[in-house]
Order: C-alpha cells, then sequence, then structure tokens
C-alpha cells in the first residue's frame, strides 16, 4: 500500500476500533509471513466496493479480538455472546473501517459500499492464506487484526 493511503487505513482503523468498540489499534511494522504458520478460529468481515470496477475489502479477527469487539460493541458480557452476535460485530466493524477509508480516499463518493458479510474460519492460517502484497497487519490487546484489500483503483475517475 502507498503511505498515503496506508495512512487512512490506520486512522480509519484506529478511530472506528477506539471508538466503537474501545479496543486500541497499531501498526505492528510486520508482515504476514512474520505471523508464523499457526492456526486458528478466525472471523472474516467482507464487504465489497464497487465503483470504477468492483474489489473486495476484508478484515481478519482472531476469534479473542471478534467476542471483544461483539461484547464491547453490545454491551454485554463475553459468556452472553452467540456466534451470530459474534457475526453481527464483525459484519458491522467491516463496513464501518472501510466506509471510514472510502470517506478518507473518496471525497467525491464514486465508490459504493456493498452488504457487509462475516463467517467464522475454523483453522485459518493468515500466513499461509492471505497474500503478503495486499494485507497490512495491526495489534490489538487481543491478538493481531489482518487487513486485505484489492485494489481501490475502483474509486478513481
Amino acid at each position: 500500500m502507498e503511505s498515503r493511503f496506508r495512512e487512512d487505513v490506520y486512522r480509519s482503523l484506529a478511530d472506528i476500533f477506539g471508538t466503537m468498540f474501545f479496543v486500541a489499534v497499531e501498526e505492528s511494522g510486520m508482515v504476514v509471513s512474520d505471523y508464523g504458520e499457526g492456526a486458528g478460529v478466525f472471523v472474516e468481515g467482507r464487504v465489497e466496493v464497487s465503483g470504477n470496477g468492483v474489489t473486495d475489502i476484508m478484515l481478519y479477527f482472531p476469534l479473542e479480538l471478534a467476542r471483544n469487539i461483539a461484547a464491547n460493541f453490545m454491551g454485554v458480557s463475553l459468556a452472553e455472546l452467540s456466534e451470530e452476535t459474534v457475526l453481527d460485530a464483525g459484519r458491522e466493524a467491516t463496513n464501518m473501517v472501510v466506509g471510514g477509508i472510502l470517506s478518507r480516499i473518496d471525497r467525491e463518493g464514486r465508490c459504493r459500499l456493498g452488504i457487509p458479510t462475516a463467517r467464522m474460519l475454523d483453522g485459518f492460517s493468515p500466513a499461509k492464506e492471505l497474500p503478503a502484497a495486499d494485507t497490512s497487519l495491526y495489534t490489538t490487546d487481543y491478538g493481531m487484526l489482518f487487513l486485505r484489500c484489492g485494489s481501490l483503483d475502483v474509486c478513481n475517475p
């Protein structure tokens, strides 16, 4: 990602996660291969962005992060969470973050967000399954957050 775009993505993540989910996000400085090949349960949040073409932006939350996002957003305890509530929070987090990114990079409103989706990925290994070239890593108190971004050139005239 180019420097300016990387900063816009980070600002959107930090703003949304800090304000809506009470979770601090920092740039990790790592590449996805540094994460190691361990596998675990992740929530994948995905939203389509369309303009002069179509691309997807995906967020990958380790289960502990996804559960804490859901609990903080819904104002409930971790024990009260269902899988569907965690997926709902993953969809909402993805929608808010990508909307925040677009508000920073597409001030003319050329791009449109699709309907966000979320799913559980059991046995997911980010280092094996996410391409390094379009994946950024961020640290949180509840594990690493991975953002995979297709080409946002679809937002250009």
